[in-house]
């Protein structure tokens, strides 16, 4: 459930940024944009969840894909 939830809300702050601008899309952001490069040819972005804290790897290129981003033992990293 709370995967589903995160889900919709990335889909939401991706869908959002479309039609603002960047500074008023991230006044309001669920999400902050810690890191951004291409590797590949895929867009491989760092976001970081405000309220929870976690951190997720968004990639883009072939579809989007959403993944925990997690530490040396497997938990997810959330601060």
């Amino acid at each position: 459930m709370k995967r589903t939830v995160v889900m919709i809300g990335l889909v939401g702050v991706l869908l959002t940024g479309c039609g603002e601008s960047q500074t008023e899309a991230s006044q309001d952001a669920r999400y902050r944009l810690i890191s951004s490069q291409t590797i590949d040819g895929y867009g491989v972005r760092t976001i970081q969840d405000k309220e929870t804290g976690c951190q997720y790897i968004l990639t883009t290129g072939n579809g989007t894909s959403v993944y925990p981003l997690l530490n040396k033992d497997g938990k997810p990293i959330c601060k």
